[in-house]
């Protein structure tokens, strides 16, 4: 959500994008150390940007992709893999 406001998408609209809160999001974007190790991963940055152009130009994103990206993000902070 973060890289959809810094490309100019107004938090609301990519609250609802997403399907996270303004509150959520105003809450967590507060987290600069857990961000920092996220976007400073470059393959996570490149799949989040990824993302975020297919967003903004209203292509549709597979469900895989964020198993991707939510795979990749555990292994940054040193979570067990996904179950699912």
């Amino acid at each position: 959500m973060r890289r959809l406001v810094e490309r100019k998408v107004p938090v609301k609209r990519a609250a609802k994008l997403i399907g996270l809160s303004a509150t959520s999001y105003e809450k967590r974007v507060k987290d600069e150390s857990k961000l920092k190790s996220l976007l400073g991963n470059p393959d996570i940055s490149d799949m989040i940007d990824g993302v975020v152009s297919r967003i903004i130009s209203g292509e549709r994103v597979e469900e895989t992709t964020f198993c991707l990206l939510c795979s990749k993000s555990r292994e940054v902070f040193g979570l067990p893999p996904c179950m699912i």
